[in-house]
């Protein structure tokens, strides 16, 4: 995949990120610094394998998704 195509897709994790936690994901935590983004991950069958093994499985019903953004029409 190309650099500006990885650069899009991790400013737009970033931006939902954002959106669904009311956070500055980027900010860390610390010292306040900026984080840089390095991947995302989309296949839900990885996420969990790597949450079972961090010993985070997630149990129950998905959240769903982020409420929409203030100002947005609603559908």
């Amino acid at each position: 995949m190309a650099l500006e195509a990885q650069q899009h897709l991790h400013e737009h994790a970033e931006h939902r990120a954002r959106r669904a936690f009311a956070i500055d994901v980027l900010a860390c935590g610390h010292c306040g610094g900026r984080l840089r983004l390095i991947a995302t991950l989309h296949d839900p069958a990885v996420i969990r394998k790597i949450l079972a093994h961090l010993g985070l499985a997630h149990s129950g019903q998905s959240p769903g998704p982020a409420p929409p953004e203030s100002g947005a029409a609603a559908l």
